[in-house]
């Protein structure tokens, strides 16, 4: 990796230029990896969203509650979609995250900030 030392208007060193092997300049880079990585989620959980709902429709012959806390749901119902959406929303972030920082790495040849291969 590659800095180089920039000067405002005034002549004062600002932070440096980061440049990755494959992708130019990354000022920033924590501000792109969180670009990168909202993006790669919400698409994630967008669409596991509409699986989920999906497959509550399969499963049960009903649209799925909009609200579990509506005290007309029996406790299976609403623990059975809680559950259903917690775990499907939590692995869809995990898989969308760790597909993002795959990505990251691909193009800048470095993991993303805060992520280390030895934790």
């Amino acid at each position: 990796m590659e800095h180089s030392k920039r000067t405002n208007p005034i002549g004062r060193a600002t932070a440096p230029n980061i440049k990755s092997r494959r992708s130019g300049t990354l000022d920033g880079s924590k501000v792109g990896w969180l670009i990168v990585r909202s993006a790669s989620t919400l698409v994630a959980v967008a669409a596991t969203k509409k699986v989920i709902d999906v497959g509550w429709r399969f499963v049960t012959g009903e649209d799925p509650p909009k609200e579990p806390e509506d005290p007309d749901l029996t406790w299976k119902q609403a623990v059975s979609w809680t559950l259903a959406s917690g775990i499907g929303i939590a692995v869809a972030r995990l898989l969308a995250g760790r597909q993002a920082a795959r990505m990251w790495r691909k193009w800048t040849g470095q993991l993303p900030p805060g992520i280390r291969a030895d934790d």
